[in-house]
């Protein structure tokens, strides 16, 4: 039989969500864009994820792992669905020439709430005619710089 040895801990004071909350509605039109068009989003979702495996164990009494190693790159993904119009072939024409371009969804006050990823491809799109308006689902990859001694970063998410 499984035993824990773990206390459960105990609250003591309670701390409330003081902040706004960030609303999709609040997102800015001129701020939201992709390749440098800007697009109305529907929705939209980001992935980050890399791969870390347990090194064995260091003794038999608790388990203990050696350490823990990072044995996957790094991944960014997600997609996009926007409003379908004139940027959106602009769009989706990079997808045809294999060029990287910037996301950025952002508040008219960038500091409040954005993400930002400098260099995506986007992969083959999907446009949705079943509601009262069209929207294109827009599929992406982040990648990194090529030059490995620069700091850019692949992703960039701030919320006050």
């Amino acid at each position: 039989p499984f035993t824990s040895t773990c206390a459960s801990p105990s609250l003591t004071s309670t701390t409330f969500d003081a902040g706004n909350p960030k609303n999709h509605r609040n997102l800015d039109a001129d701020d939201t864009n992709l390749f440098s068009e800007d697009i109305v989003l529907q929705n939209y979702e980001v992935s980050f994820s890399r791969t870390i495996e347990r090194i064995h164990y260091s003794d038999t009494t608790n388990f203990n792992p050696f350490g823990y190693a990072m044995t996957g790159a790094v991944e960014v993904t997600g997609s996009l669905t926007a409003i379908r119009n004139s940027s959106i072939d602009t769009i989706i024409a990079n997808f045809s020439n294999s060029t990287a371009g910037a996301l950025n969804i952002a508040e008219a006050t960038a500091t409040n709430y954005s993400i930002a990823i400098p260099k995506v491809f986007i992969g083959d799109t999907t446009m949705d005619m079943g509601g009262s308006f069209m929207t294109q689902t827009i599929p992406f990859t982040a990648v990194g710089n090529a030059d490995l001694s620069s700091a850019s970063p692949m992703l960039t998410i701030k919320s006050a």
